[in-house]
């Protein structure tokens, strides 16, 4: 009986191994050392009942103390430097669907070179993987890009703010896209922009959210604090 359940269990761990994945596949990143960024990631479910995954964020052993990241799941947004989804707060990708993933990271000053990887497994211990991002692949916080950042970014202001129906952006000739995020660092919107875009936030409820404006490569630009009445 052990024997027949060890292999019922074997080929449902290759099973789910096969079945999700995680797009971009790698999270290699340049970035100005006073920058942030966001990644996004898809995981996909391409089998044809649920899977259960609980994800664990693998950082270089030389991984600067001084840098941030910060996870959101389909449970929630943890908080700074929180590497594993709690045991009982298990993510749950649909039957032939997916499911978006964030993660923040904030060099906060701090140059350095560190590997980085999203893992997920199939099980609360963290034993069965199933899949992963590039375990190779590296976060560089490069100083050398502060200068260019900080002159992209100088003049960009968002007005009206506070705001009640929508805002614009002024200076915006160097922004790709632009993502609106609440609090706890959920995005919320996220838009591809053009110059002299106005974007409606009429139905958002009050408070603060942050405004991130990104340039053509994926790299932040500048993040500012929107006061929505």
């Amino acid at each position: 009986m052990r024997i027949l359940y060890t292999l019922t269990f074997l080929l449902f761990f290759l099973g789910l191994s096969g079945q999700i994945s995680i797009v971009p596949n790698s999270l290699a990143l340049t970035i100005s050392e006073e920058g942030d960024y966001l990644y996004t990631l898809t995981v996909t479910n391409a089998g044809s009942s649920p899977a259960t995954v609980w994800w664990k964020l693998a950082k270089g052993s030389n991984f600067p103390s001084a840098w941030t990241t910060q996870t959101c799941d389909n449970n929630t947004c943890y908080a700074p430097n929180f590497d594993e989804c709690p045991a009982n707060k298990s993510n749950i990708i649909p039957a032939n669907g997916t499911s978006t993933f964030t993660i923040h990271f904030y060099p906060n000053g701090a140059v350095g070179t560190a590997k980085l990887a999203m893992q997920l497994f199939s099980d609360k211990s963290f034993k069965n993987m199933v899949a992963e991002t590039d375990p190779e692949a590296n976060v560089v916080a490069d100083k050398a890009l502060g200068t260019k950042f900080a002159s992209q970014g100088a003049d960009l202001k968002i007005f009206p703010n506070p705001a009640d129906d929508y805002f614009v952006i002024k200076n915006d000739n160097n922004v790709a896209k632009v993502g609106i995020f609440n609090i706890v660092g959920k995005e919320v919107r996220s838009y591809r922009h053009n110059p002299g875009n106005t974007y409606e936030i009429d139905d958002l409820s009050r408070g603060i959210y942050i405004v991130r404006m990104l340039d053509a490569r994926g790299k932040t630009i500048k993040s500012i604090r929107l006061s929505k009445k």
